[in-house]
């Protein structure tokens, strides 16, 4: 069902294509570094992909009382809640960009019915991006770009209006690197650094022993022997405080701290390198050492603004062009992020920012009680302004008969 795409659309078989000489771009160079284990580059995915999640994608439709969520549409719950039998939504996104920032291109795969409607979503991995150039695969369309991707470990073809595709960086709009290939050497020198760091605690940390003798030993195996002799007086356990020295020998205490090293520095400087590549703020690391109540809000909104927004607007775009069709668009209809997550904040934020939408008259009643999260009341629709939180109708209704009639005194 998911893996026949272009015997769907097309006469030609899979097995007829593997005998055709395509033009084939590569997508992203494969690393063979595990940089999942840099726990600074694996924290910054996943605040990546999990603020990205958070955010649910809802179908709207532009109307003439505004942008309004078209819970009718059929495309709701499964942009909403289950975009698949075999996972929800968060799940989606939440591998869609760890895929799209580790590997530099990933994809959502779209599985349709006869008739062209969306059945089902899944996150996939692009393997390659393949160009007809030669025209072999029957279309109106020159130069047919045919994807390679692999979902839940099966790999399958299809056409690029049937994936979702969302880059990272490119020069070309085609070719794309993730930015941990492009920054190989500083997220090797992390990854160097916590390897230095293990090896240093499996030998019990930076205990090392220097053993003189009173005699001057050429003979390499004895030197070997001494070497096991002080091994087994030190136990299995190097943490021991207390062990016997054998006669002849003295043994002073070799200990290079970490600070000597400076390796807290080089640590620290690695990890803000790392997250600065990713547009993740220090703060959201757990470091608050430079931030108070004022600049963690700005790093926050600077996080959506800088950092998000323009996945946001990717995946939209795409989503706008690919899931929905011409028709669709031209009634109104649009796929966006509940961005409106990200910016919540304290009880006493919350309440001084609706009031304040509350006294221009951008906020009605039930738009404030909904935000907060309570139901709605009889006549909460109608825009309020200050002077008494007055009907803003009834207001208006005041002041023109106030204008035209004018005072009856007079």
């Amino acid at each position: 069902m998911l893996f026949n795409k272009i015997e769907k659309r097309s006469k030609m078989t899979y097995n007829d294509m593997k005998n055709f000489t395509w033009t084939t771009v590569s997508g992203f160079p494969l690393s063979k570094k595990d940089y999942i284990k840099c726990s600074t580059y694996f924290s910054c995915l996943k605040i990546l992909s999990e603020s990205i999640a958070k955010c649910h994608l809802e179908i709207k439709q532009d109307t003439d009382k505004g942008e309004v969520v078209a819970k009718e549409h059929y495309l709701y719950e499964l942009l909403r809640l289950r975009p698949n039998e075999s996972m929800s939504t968060v799940d989606l996104l939440k591998t869609l960009v760890l895929l799209y920032k580790h590997e530099g291109i990933a994809g959502i795969l779209i599985d349709r019915d006869y008739k062209g409607s969306v059945r089902a979503l899944y996150p996939a991995r692009v393997l390659e991006i393949i160009i007809d150039n030669l025209g072999l695969v029957k279309s109106n369309k020159n130069n047919k770009v045919a994807i390679k991707y692999q979902v839940c470990g099966k790999e399958g073809y299809c056409f690029e209006k049937d994936m979702v595709l969302l880059k990272d960086f490119t020069l070309d709009g085609v070719n794309t690197l993730a930015t941990k290939d492009i920054l190989d050497s500083t997220y090797a020198t992390s990854i160097k650094s916590e390897e230095y760091l293990n090896s240093l605690f499996d030998s019990g940390l930076t205990n090392k022993l220097a053993i003189s003798t009173t005699s001057d030993i050429q003979d390499r195996s004895k030197l070997e022997d001494i070497r096991t002799t002080f091994d087994y007086l030190l136990g299995s356990d190097k943490n021991e405080r207390i062990f016997p020295i054998p006669a002849g020998f003295d043994v002073k205490p070799l200990n290079l701290s970490l600070s000597d090293a400076q390796f807290e520095q080089l640590k620290k400087m690695s990890v803000k390198e790392i997250a600065s590549s990713l547009g993740v703020p220090m703060s959201k690391l757990g470091d608050l050492s430079d931030t108070n109540n004022n600049s963690l809000e700005q790093s926050n909104i600077s996080f959506l603004v800088d950092t998000l927004q323009i996945i946001f607007e990717s995946i939209e775009q795409e989503s706008d062009y690919k899931i929905l069709n011409k028709t669709l668009r031209e009634e109104g209809y649009k796929i966006r992020f509940n961005v409106g997550v990200m910016l919540k904040c304290s009880p006493k934020e919350q309440s001084e920012i609706v009031s304040r939408y509350m006294d221009k008259g951008i906020y009605t009643i039930n738009d404030s009680r909904r935000l907060l999260g309570y139901t709605d009341i009889e006549g909460g629709d109608i825009p309020m302004v200050t002077s008494g939180y007055m009907p803003l109708d009834i207001t208006r209704e005041y002041y023109s008969k106030d204008l035209k009639g004018g005072d009856k005194n007079e």
